[in-house]
C-alpha cells in the first residue's frame, strides 16, 4: 500500500486534481473514494491495495481507492520498461 503524507489539503488536491479513483476489486473508475457503486466493494476491504494519507495541518489519516492519476503514472511506467 502507497503511504504519503502532505502539509496541507491543497496540496493533496493538487495531485490529484480529478478526483477519480480506481476499484482495485473491479477495476472501474469511481467519484467516491471510499465506495464503488459497480461491485459494492469499500475502501476498507482491499486495504493493501488502497491508497493511504496524511494531512498534517490537520492530523487526518485516511485509506481510499487508488487515485486514477497514480494508477496512469503506473501504466506509463510499465510502458517504459
Amino acid at each position: 500500500m502507497i503511504h504519503e503524507t502532505f502539509k496541507t489539503q491543497r496540496e493533496f488536491n493538487n495531485k490529484f486534481p480529478t478526483k477519480i479513483y480506481k476499484c482495485p476489486k473491479c477495476g472501474h473508475p469511481s467519484t467516491n473514494p471510499y465506495f464503488c457503486i459497480y461491485c459494492k466493494n469499500q475502501a476498507n476491504n482491499f486495504i493493501y491495495e488502497g491508497y493511504k494519507y496524511t494531512i498534517n495541518e490537520t492530523g487526518i489519516t485516511e485509506i481510499i481507492f487508488q487515485p486514477i492519476e497514480l494508477t496512469n503514472k503506473e501504466s506509463e511506467e510499465k510502458e517504459n520498461e
